[in-house]
């Protein structure tokens, strides 16, 4: 692996570009020229172990046809980056989700199967890790930063009561054996509709998170809930309220991914792909506070209203 200068970065002579969508993690990217087309590089200084993890899965991944081909990672004490194509025509599917035809959308679906390669059992520890850290730690660290609500308190959302947060994750950990059906296995870990390339009518995933604790394909699958579910890139940008979300039609290809999950996992598979869409919107709500200010209490709110309808879904 190469290496860089500490603080001169991996890029000072390449050309800045700004990609927007799908870059919550700060990175920057930059344009090299060369004799067989132009290459994007992605590179972020500090915490660089994200960005190297990323490298090493696209690059480990990097058969798959939907995966783009990485190279040339360079690395300082304090910078990480690396190369990949320049999508110059690609959107991300967020971006161009009304041009999206089902065949495309069948081929997402199809990328993720065949990505899917079954490991171990998910274990009753790895559970009570992943609820602890990836749900209540991190509902707790938001109210410990704010003083305007409390954990303890029932919520009112848009005219109507809910339960305080603390009674939602008392309630939904005492659902846990819902989560133990299934397998770990090979997944791309952050499946967002912004992290899903289009280009000629064809996918291609990008920036993959391994920091999932479990890795059922239901973990992969609640990803896209949290796109078409919840609007989680509109919500984000400040595009749609939390009101507008609850009063959106059901998007027809979150009709299709229902059927395919039942299809293929059965009503059990579909209730933990519910849940895990909570714990995916949970794990992001202190990040939202720092970054989103008011929208932040969108997601708060969404939260606490999801977890309301699933908790109702369980008991029916």
């Amino acid at each position: 692996m190469s290496q860089a200068p500490i603080n001169q970065g991996n890029s000072k002579n390449l050309k800045p570009i700004d990609l927007k969508v799908g870059n919550c993690s700060g990175a920057k990217f930059y344009i090299r020229e060369t004799n067989s087309g132009p290459l994007l590089r992605k590179e972020f200084k500090g915490n660089i172990k994200k960005l190297k993890d990323q490298f090493q899965w696209l690059e480990e991944h990097g058969e798959f046809p939907f995966i783009p081909k990485v190279s040339n990672p360079i690395e300082s004490l304090d910078s990480f980056s690396y190369e990949m194509p320049y999508y110059e025509k690609a959107k991300n599917a967020h971006e161009c989700l009304d041009e999206i035809n089902d065949k495309t959308f069948s081929q997402i679906l199809e990328s993720i199967e065949s990505l899917k390669k079954e490991k171990d059992e998910v274990t009753v520890d790895e559970i009570n890790y992943y609820l602890k850290h990836k749900l209540d730690k991190k509902l707790r660290q938001c109210f410990q930063n704010q003083k305007s609500r409390k954990i303890t308190d029932n919520n009112i959302i848009l005219g109507k009561e809910y339960p305080s947060i603390a009674e939602l994750t008392q309630e939904l950990n005492s659902h846990r054996n819902i989560l133990k059906y299934g397998k770990n296995s090979e997944i791309h870990g952050d499946l967002t509709l912004e992290n899903i390339l289009i280009e000629s009518g064809k996918p291609l995933f990008i920036d993959p998170n391994g920091e999932n604790t479990i890795s059922t394909i239901e973990v992969e699958l609640a990803k896209l809930f949290q796109s078409l579910n919840s609007s989680y890139e509109d919500l984000s940008i400040g595009k749609i309220k939390l009101e507008e979300v609850l009063s959106l039609n059901e998007h027809h290809f979150f009709t299709q991914l229902k059927e395919y999950i039942r299809s293929n996992y059965g009503d059990s598979g579909l209730l933990r792909v519910y849940f895990h869409e909570l714990i995916h919107l949970a794990r992001l709500l202190p990040y939202k506070q720092i970054n989103l200010g008011h929208q932040y209490h969108d997601f708060l709110d969404l939260f606490i209203i999801r977890s309301n309808q699933f908790l109702k879904m369980v008991k029916e």
